[in-house]
């Protein structure tokens, strides 16, 4: 293919997760799809996605953004996220998070939330997430967390 402007080339009738860019990795050129785009910026930008409703594992791996609001009355004891992937969870209900191995929260205690509580999520290696941050809605500190700074003011 000869090289081409940018400038030169017709203008997409509409954006498509199936249209594909080319992009130079390590020297070599290569296709992106904006699928792929889509899910990088998901784990990079702060895009408010859908509704996730509450279960006993949260899966935020397939969430459509990093700020999402969890639904429901059901008690999580555990979530799933990839290592290294972030993502915050304001909840509508009331529900409790469950402290175990796999899912790790401030002051190694259960949680129960409150309507417009946040959290902060992070994945580790071999399944296990953590709560790097809780605030709760109405600003109150809460007793049982025994590490200070892991809580915040709303």
């Amino acid at each position: 293919m000869a090289d081409t402007k940018i400038s030169a080339l017709a203008a997409a009738a509409a954006a498509a997760a199936a249209n594909e860019l080319p992009i130079n990795e390590a020297g070599s050129t290569k296709k992106l799809s904006l699928t792929q785009v889509a899910a990088l910026l998901a784990n990079t930008a702060f895009i408010h996605g859908a509704d996730v409703a509450s279960a006993g594992t949260l899966n935020l791996d397939t969430a459509t953004g990093n700020l999402v609001d969890v639904t429901g009355v059901v008690t999580v004891t555990a979530i799933t996220l990839t290592d290294g992937w972030m993502r915050t969870v304001r909840f509508t209900g009331i529900l409790v998070l469950t402290h175990g191995a796999s899912l790790v929260l401030p002051g190694a205690t259960n949680i129960t939330t409150a309507v417009g509580d946040f959290a902060e999520f992070r994945g580790y290696a071999a399944g296990v997430v953590r709560c790097t941050r809780y605030s709760r809605a109405d600003r109150s500190p809460d007793a049982d967390f025994t590490t200070p700074f892991l809580l915040m003011g709303g």
